[in-house]
């Protein structure tokens, strides 16, 4: 749970502050306007890091979903082989989330081609927009990273779904063996994880599923490329709000906090303006 949080915080702080893309799709490229442009980090650093992130937020909820179902479905503790197994098997998916798009890094092309190329293409771009000195081009070849994605996306999907359901059947094989109360608890608690992981997803799906119809079909849009970049940003931000709302436990830790907060500043001002 706490990776999830972490790695959807990275990442809306990655695109939102530090990167801050401005994207000419259905090419990847396109040059950053964040702060890590003005430290000298290289925009390919950058959007190597930026699609990566996104990966790794994929595998942080495959591993939340087959955590949940290893407790589940195991009532002791793990052995060391088990150990080992699984955290041999996170492992690579991680280093896979990491390196998948490396593949479209054999194949950069010069600046000047890539410019001259795409100020072909997209006629209504001006042509300033090209001359940025931080403007970058992954690939003339848009199907190197459609491969990538896709190969991502089958290869991490099927196993959050695959967990996901054996965590319910698990649920309800034990559903005759364990009190009314721990089967209600159980329930519960896999479905507002599904809620949580679920409908901040869609503000990942929708705008990915436009950038590869995008590079597939060379369809230009630029008003939608930058409403899909404000959707992978607030990914996030949505997450968080849903947790608070489908876990109590959250919600009303974080209503105390404020209102403990609330009550300090009132002593404080009783204090700072008593005789």
């Amino acid at each position: 749970m706490i990776m999830v949080h972490f790695t959807s915080t990275v990442l809306d702080l990655y695109l939102s502050l530090l990167t801050c893309p401005f994207v000419f799709l259905p090419y990847p490229a396109g040059y950053p306007i964040g702060l890590l442009k003005y430290l000298g980090v290289p925009t390919s650093i950058q959007v190597y890091f930026g699609v990566s992130f996104i990966g790794v937020v994929l595998t942080s909820l495959v591993n939340l979903f087959e955590s949940r179902y290893n407790k589940l479905s195991t009532n002791t503790e793990d052995s060391f082989r088990r150990k080992i197994c699984r955290y041999s098997i996170a492992a690579v998916l991680y280093i896979w989330a990491f390196t998948f798009i490396l593949p479209a890094y054999f194949n950069i092309p010069d600046s000047n081609l890539a410019i001259q190329v795409l100020q072909k293409e997209l006629h209504c771009v001006e042509g300033e927009k090209f001359n940025n000195p931080y403007f970058f081009c992954l690939t003339l070849y848009p199907e190197i990273a459609i491969f990538a994605i896709l190969l991502t996306i089958f290869l991490l999907v099927p196993q959050m779904l695959f967990h996901l359901i054996r965590s319910f059947k698990v649920i309800n094989k034990n559903k005759h063996t364990s009190s009314r109360r721990t089967y209600l608890l159980r329930f519960k608690f896999m479905l507002a994880l599904c809620i949580q992981v679920f409908v901040p997803m869609i503000f990942l799906v929708v705008p990915a599923s436009f950038v590869v119809f995008s590079l597939f079909t060379r369809y230009f849009n630029q008003g939608v490329t930058n409403l899909s970049l404000i959707f992978f940003a607030t990914h996030g931000g949505i997450s968080s709000i849903v947790t608070l709302i489908v876990h109590k436990p959250y919600r009303e830790f974080t209503i105390e906090t404020f209102y403990r907060v609330k009550l300090f500043r009132i002593a404080r001002d009783k204090f700072k303006y008593s005789p």
